[in-house]
């Protein structure tokens, strides 16, 4: 089915951003990729590429729910990002079970062939199975480092996320809310599918995550199969809109797309938030609700409130403009 050289991108979450980033790198590199199996981007679709025998490497994402049924999977390159205990919970009986599956890659391999890892979320996760070979290999690799070993393994836990800057965590977060967002237009709009599109993100998104999204505009653009990003608050006259909280997303379509079909999904885009803000309106003005819940949860409410409010405020504009 495939003669090209495999890469394989596996692990427990963030395949899909992970496998684009290597299409993106190999790309830079004067290289000739194709990226499936992801959720924008099925495997199948390598069968039907006109231009398949040009291709110098296919990059696949592999998830252990989809390795549970293969054997004979053998790629030139498998990365793992990380191995989290949690995606084990959802799909597998036991870790144990989520090992031998997310793993089989890797006993395919073949000396000449290349395991890139993130050796310590492995160690952590392996370390209830294997404590004493797990905690000298984490000794060892504090050395390689050049580190002081602040703690044991069996004292750390599971790995956690810790960022060293919240606000970038946060940024970083919204850019993949973005190229979700995006994502979810394709779907919801056959015409424009498979088409290169461009983004303008209105000029009111807040200063600091403007300079991200610039800084990684390339990255955010092949990713989400763009030809640009801008920032404005000037509307083309035919954009599909879609509203996030404090900016909007806005996609040109000049003749892409049948308008109706954008006001059908604009609607129901509205029928949905303002029933969100029915149900938080409900929770709030339950007395027993707000007598009980803890003064974290009534803030965070009405913090989601506030966003959808401004939500169908947005919504409402981008439906007045396409009936006007």
């Amino acid at each position: 089915m495939c003669d090209k050289p495999i890469i394989a991108v596996c692990g427990s979450y963030g395949r899909t951003t992970a496998a684009n980033m290597v299409g993106y790198c190999l790309r830079t590199d004067g290289r000739k990729v194709f990226v499936g199996g992801t959720s924008d981007e099925p495997f199948i679709n390598f069968i039907t590429d006109p231009q398949k025998d040009e291709l110098d490497f296919v990059i696949v994402e592999a998830s252990a729910i989809q390795l549970q049924s293969v054997e004979k999977f053998e790629p030139v390159m498998a990365i793992y990002p990380n191995l989290d205990e949690r995606s084990a919970h959802k799909n597998f009986q036991t870790i144990t079970d989520y090992m031998e599956s997310a793993l089989k890659v890797v006993k395919n391999l073949k000396p000449e062939q290349h395991l890139i890892v993130n050796f310590d979320s492995i160690l952590r996760l392996l370390h209830p199975f294997m404590p004493f070979i797990t905690e000298d290999l984490s000794s060892k690799l504090v050395i390689l480092e050049g580190k002081d070993k602040s703690e044991f393994l069996v004292k750390s836990g599971f790995t956690q996320h810790q960022p060293s800057n919240n606000n970038t965590a946060e940024h970083i977060e919204e850019i993949i809310n973005i190229i979700s967002a995006i994502r979810v237009i394709r779907a919801e709009n056959t015409p424009i599918k498979n088409e290169t599109l461009h983004l303008i993100l209105s000029a009111d998104m807040n200063s600091e995550l403007q300079s991200m999204v610039t800084q990684k505009e390339s990255i955010i653009a092949s990713i989400a199969k763009l030809d640009g990003i801008e920032f404005t608050n000037e509307i083309p006259d035919e954009a599909i809109e879609k509203a996030m909280i404090g900016y909007k997303i806005i996609i040109p379509l000049e003749g892409l797309i049948d308008p109706e079909l954008e006001l059908s999904r604009l609607t129901k885009e509205l029928n949905k938030v303002e029933n969100d803000i029915k149900i938080i309106n409900s929770k709030l003005s339950n007395e027993q609700f707000v007598a009980k819940a803890p003064e974290a949860v009534i803030i965070k409410e009405k913090e989601k409130l506030a966003s959808a409010v401004e939500k169908k405020s947005m919504v409402e504009s981008s439906l007045l403009k396409l009936n006007s």
